[in-house]
This record gives structure tokens, C-alpha cells and sequence, in this order.
């Protein structure tokens, strides 16, 4: 049961991950709307888990993907932790500010 509750949080994962770089490889990035990282990611292993929602998209705003988004970053964290890794999770938001 562990292995397939493993094997199901890294599909889901990986899914988040190459939906991150299709979006970002197909997006129209400007100097305004790009932002580079604040923290600071030296002194080991980093497992990251990155949830892309926006307010207007109704799947972003769903209590279920709330409760999921929450369920994976915990059992990501005991991942990594347990492989001795340090985990960082990311929001990002797909809204413009004019």
C-alpha cells in the first residue's frame, strides 16, 4: 500500500511538473509578468511542489483541489524528509495586475 500511495503522489507530481514546463515554454513571459526566486536553494536536495491557479479558473478554486493540493505538500514534505531532502513548495498565479 505505501509504494502505491508513493507511486501515485510522484505521477501526480511529475504531471504538475511537465504541466509547469509546458506552460512555461509556451507562455508569453515579459519583464513584468516574470519574477525569479527569492530563496535561497543551496546546501542540498530539493524535492519542489508547484500548484499554478488563477481566480478565475474554477478548478483552482475548488475546495477539493484545496484539500489535495494540501494532502500532497504533506506527504511530499515526509518524502523528502525520509530520503533526506529538503522540500519547498511554490504558488503561482497566472493573473495579471494591470
Amino acid at each position: 500500500m505505501k509504494t502505491e500511495k508513493i507511486f501515485y503522489l510522484f505521477l501526480i507530481a511529475a504531471l504538475l511538473f511537465i504541466t509547469g514546463l509546458l506552460y512555461k515554454n509556451n507562455g508569453n513571459f515579459t519583464s513584468q509578468t516574470y519574477r525569479t526566486s527569492t530563496v535561497d536553494l543551496s546546501g542540498g536536495d530539493y524535492l519542489r511542489f508547484v500548484f499554478i491557479g488563477s481566480s478565475n479558473c474554477r478548478f483552482s478554486n475548488n475546495d477539493q483541489v484545496h484539500e489535495m493540493v494540501n494532502y500532497l505538500k504533506k506527504n511530499l514534505e515526509e518524502i523528502a524528509e525520509s530520503n533526506s531532502m529538503n522540500f519547498i513548495s511554490t504558488g503561482i498565479s497566472v493573473d495579471s495586475h494591470s
